[in-house]
């Protein structure tokens, strides 16, 4: 009784000792191939502002700003609330190289609406996403990118 015990007491530690292993070794390889490499990043308002070619207005809340660049593509975001009345107008002079899309409904990507060198930025597009919250308040989403 003992022998048999010891043969799967053995047969068991080498079966441990080779699956350990190679779960070890899956396991990385999946978390390396799903995992995002570059996760958005806190940054300065800033640094998304000169990209943009633009000036996050004053009377701006809730103001974010996140690094979301990738390996070989540059890119930011900034979200904020302000007030809703003449928010599209405001943002166009705040941002002249930006296509403004509205609304929740109307998400297609809008090419810049003034794409002329007479605005700085280093971005070779600029969007602004508005949704409406409420009857005083729109949330702004802004991004800069350069693919």
């Amino acid at each position: 009784m003992q022998q048999h015990m010891r043969k799967w007491l053995k047969r068991g530690l080498v079966t441990a000792l080779v699956v350990l292993p190679v779960w070890f070794v899956v396991t990385a390889v999946h978390e390396f191939l799903t995992a995002d490499p570059f996760p958005p990043r806190p940054t300065r308002c800033t640094k998304v502002e000169d990209y943009a070619g633009g000036r996050i207005p004053e009377e701006a809340t809730d103001v974010k700003c996140l690094d979301t660049s990738g390996w070989q593509d540059t890119s930011y975001t900034a979200e904020f609330r302000m007030p809703r009345k003449d928010v599209a107008a405001r943002l166009v002079r705040a941002f002249p190289r930006a296509g403004i899309r509205h609304g929740q409904v109307d998400k297609q990507m809008l090419p810049p609406s003034a794409q002329n060198d007479s605005a700085g930025g280093e971005a070779s597009s600029v969007y602004i996403d508005i949704a409406y919250e409420g009857t005083d308040t729109a949330l702004v989403k802004l991004e800069a990118l350069t693919p």
